[in-house]
């Protein structure tokens, strides 16, 4: 639908943006990195269309996150959320990428935030709460963060067993 939706409207960056996001999501499937790659495109056309759009922002930052170029990350992150403040999605991925810089604590209070916007949290939430909770060394918080999980990607699993082993 995004790709109908950018050949009957070439200049929708949002459209742009979200083929991006839909590469990078079948990514997490099977990390196979072509997908990841493909989604780079999407992302630059997107920003070429509209540098003032956060979910532009964000799919850029996420395909840097991803392909572990964690420091052009982190501005295109915070430049989502300060375009749109209210977005939880724009402010869970930039503590992810908070967690991920050594940076947690102030990860953690970006999640308080999350929490309070959004009391029906999405499994993503949980997921990025586990790896800052984890990534402060509160091991327990984030099995409990874990536990809030329908079902687990292969990732969780590796943080669940993470937090046993440096719990004993």
């Amino acid at each position: 639908l995004f790709q109908r939706a950018v050949d009957l409207d070439p200049e929708y960056a949002q459209a742009y943006a979200m083929l991006a996001d839909c590469q990078i999501t079948k990514y997490f499937f099977d990390a196979d990195e072509q997908k990841l790659k493909a989604a780079l495109p999407f992302a630059q056309k997107a920003l070429s269309i509209d540098d003032n759009d956060g979910i532009c922002h964000y799919a850029m930052g996420f395909i840097h996150m991803y392909a572990n170029r964690i420091d052009a990350a982190g501005p295109c992150l915070a430049r989502a959320a300060s375009l749109n403040p209210n977005s939880v999605l724009f402010a869970s991925h930039h503590a992810l990428w908070l967690s991920r810089v050594g940076r947690a604590a102030e990860a953690l209070v970006n999640l308080e935030f999350v929490a309070l916007r959004d009391p029906l949290k999405q499994p993503y939430c949980f997921q990025i709460l586990a790896i800052a909770l984890f990534t402060e060394r509160r091991y327990e918080e984030a099995l409990q963060a874990l536990n809030q999980l329908s079902s687990q990607q292969y990732y969780d699993h590796a943080v669940r067993a993470a937090a046993h082993a440096c719990l004993g």
